[in-house]
């Protein structure tokens, strides 16, 4: 995962990863990161991240404020985070693609009965997760190929999706922007040329896929905590730190960042939550919510 530079070049830059990226980035990087919250718009990987004239277009009118800045910055931190915790950037082809379909669709088709299967695999989130695979489409989140910089592209892809699922929208240029901090010699063109249109609105389709189901969610988890704090039962400690940790989820998905990795994970987080309560009454209208939430997202993803 590593790219090419010469030798003089390297020695102002580290390895991020597997990858090369300039050291003073990487520096402001870690500062930004280890920063406490309300510190953060005073680093300079903020500065750096709000720089320029693509920045000021992109943070005008209603996104003209501190919170939208400070996201932005934070999405970019975590982009970087993210290539560097991957061992190799994944390349996802429509070959591939359809190779795992077609096992996908043949294992299907041979599972015997439910009920002789071994327990994770008797459950609707595996024959969910399988039927989803029978339908995979070529994901707009990996490379397709190894031309070109396949780190650069991998980074720049899993940088667009951030910002459609934060913002609801690409801002091609001012993306460029931040993967320019990692690889100053990145063309724009290539940019433009990796999040075309097609790709852009691929993504950003995905993306309210994915902000409906955390609505969803989360209007769950608003209900159950809202029952649980007005309901005369008094809660365990156990049962208090469920519920502060479902909070803490909530405050995530607030700030645009993914706990789980799908709504039914979300919702059988939920389902173990309402299980611990003690008031039995209480716990069975809590499991009759999610359990039809669970059902409409089972039904939604097999069709």
């Amino acid at each position: 995962m590593s790219n090419w530079l010469s030798s003089t070049t390297r020695q102002d830059m580290v390895i991020w990863g597997g990858i090369f990226l300039p050291k003073t980035m990487v520096d402001a990087l870690g500062v930004f990161l280890a920063a406490p919250r309300k510190a953060r718009k005073y680093t300079d990987w903020h500065a750096r991240c709000i720089a320029g004239q693509k920045a000021a277009s992109f943070f005008k009118a209603t996104r003209d404020s501190d919170v939208f800045r400070l996201t932005a910055s934070k999405i970019a931190a975590d982009a970087y985070e993210d290539i560097r915790d991957q061992k190799e950037v994944a390349v996802i082809n429509s070959s591939l693609v359809l190779k795992v379909r077609e096992q996908a669709s043949s294992m299907r088709t041979i599972l015997p009965a439910a009920q002789h299967l071994p327990g994770d695999a008797n459950t609707k989130e595996f024959r969910s997760g399988l039927d989803s695979l029978c339908q995979w489409a070529t994901p707009t989140s990996a490379p397709a190929n190894k031309s070109g910089d396949i780190c650069a592209r991998a980074f720049t892809l899993t940088l667009a999706r951030k910002f459609a699922i934060a913002f609801s929208d690409i801002p091609v240029e001012y993306i460029h922007s931040l993967v320019a901090m990692g690889w100053p010699n990145r063309s724009l063109s290539a940019t433009w040329k990796l999040l075309c249109g097609t790709v852009t609105d691929r993504i950003k389709r995905e993306a309210e896929s994915i902000r409906l189901q955390e609505a969803s969610a989360h209007g769950a988890a608003v209900f159950a905590i809202q029952t649980a704090s007005t309901a005369r039962h008094v809660m365990s400690e156990i049962e208090h730190q469920v519920v502060e940790q479902l909070q803490s989820e909530m405050e995530r998905v607030r700030q645009g960042k993914r706990r789980f990795s799908n709504d039914a994970a979300r919702l059988q987080a939920m389902q173990e939550i309402a299980r611990s309560l003690e008031d039995s009454g209480l716990a069975d209208e809590l499991l009759i919510v999610i359990r039809d939430r669970l059902k409409e997202y089972s039904h939604d993803h097999q069709h």
